[in-house]
């Protein structure tokens, strides 16, 4: 028999729930044989042995190791071996030591409903049982026999899980459950997202005028900044050319070139006959608004370049 790579407890795990699915597809009660006195018989399998010979190899076990000439018997075939039990009269259902709880390793006294056995547990299989008429093991208490989750009763399921058929079918019905797990995860979510549009429209709608009236100031602010902007680059320029005109004036007639201004600094090419330049610089220093007056000649004859500054 080839040998599993599952560890014994995850193989146990694994018995235990393919059991309870076995129970819960296919509900049967069965019948539990408590009055026949049984022969119990385990064999574990040849190494040689192939997977497809196990039926017909238990089946020539099956006659070969009985006791009785013309007897009954209730077979299981478990992971490590054949299990027999052999019974002189027909039996009436399954034998109850097939329909207890597997236990730990070890050998315990257990007591059935008109029996005592003595039996050896090994990987959570039994290996030998022998029926006692009394509890002459003198075991004070021994274990009482636990039904609830047999451990030498035939499945249905390992049968289904062997046909291709099972495996398709379970293929389409995952394929079917992602299938509608999708579909409703994009109808729940094409709902939201149609409940956020809706909540969106009727928060912009309930806040249309608030946004409307901050566009507004942000625009207004704009606009002052601007203006503040404009006054600080080219707010200064009348005042200053102005108070420097003024004093030009007094020298007499006077033509103006050309006029500059940046960074509140203005520069005025002009062009004048007798001017008196000592003078108009000290007219233009008395001017309580400039700062920085500088007056200096230009190649041209009679022309002058006066650079005064905003304070």
């Amino acid at each position: 028999m080839p040998t599993t790579t599952l560890s014994m407890q995850t193989q146990q795990q694994l018995d235990k729930v393919l059991s309870t699915a076995d129970r819960f597809f296919w509900p049967t009660t069965n019948v539990v044989d408590v009055q026949s006195k049984t022969f119990f018989v385990y064999k574990p399998y040849p190494k040689q042995l192939k997977r497809s010979q196990i039926k017909q190899w238990a089946t020539l076990q099956s006659h070969s190791l009985s006791p009785f000439t013309s007897g009954h018997h209730y077979q299981y075939l478990s992971a490590k071996g054949l299990h027999l039990w052999f019974s002189q009269a027909p039996l009436i259902g399954v034998p109850e030591t097939a329909m207890q709880v597997s236990l730990k390793d070890g050998s315990y006294v257990v007591q059935g409903n008109k029996h005592f056995y003595q039996q050896t547990w090994l990987d959570g299989a039994l290996i030998n049982c022998i029926t006692l008429s009394a509890n002459t093991g003198n075991v004070v208490t021994p274990l009482e026999i636990d039904q609830r989750h047999p451990w030498a009763l035939p499945r249905k399921i390992d049968n289904k899980l062997k046909q291709p058929s099972t495996w398709l079918g379970l293929g389409a019905f995952i394929g079917l459950c992602a299938t509608v797990w999708f579909v409703a995860a994009y109808i729940t979510l094409s709902i939201q997202l149609h409940n956020a549009e809706q909540d969106i429209a009727a928060l912009q709608e309930s806040l249309g005028e608030k946004l409307a009236e901050q566009a507004k100031l942000q625009n207004q602010q704009q606009n002052l900044l601007t203006l503040q902007n404009w006054h600080n680059e080219f707010g200064f320029l009348p005042e200053t050319f102005a108070a420097t005109a003024e004093k030009i004036n007094l020298q007499g007639p006077w033509k103006a070139n050309s006029i500059s201004w940046q960074n509140r600094l203005l520069s005025l090419e002009l062009t004048a006959q007798n001017i008196d330049i000592a003078k108009l610089v000290a007219e233009l220093e008395s001017v309580p608004r400039l700062a920085q007056i500088n007056i200096r000649p230009h190649l041209a004859e009679n022309t002058w370049v006066i650079e005064a500054s905003a304070k």
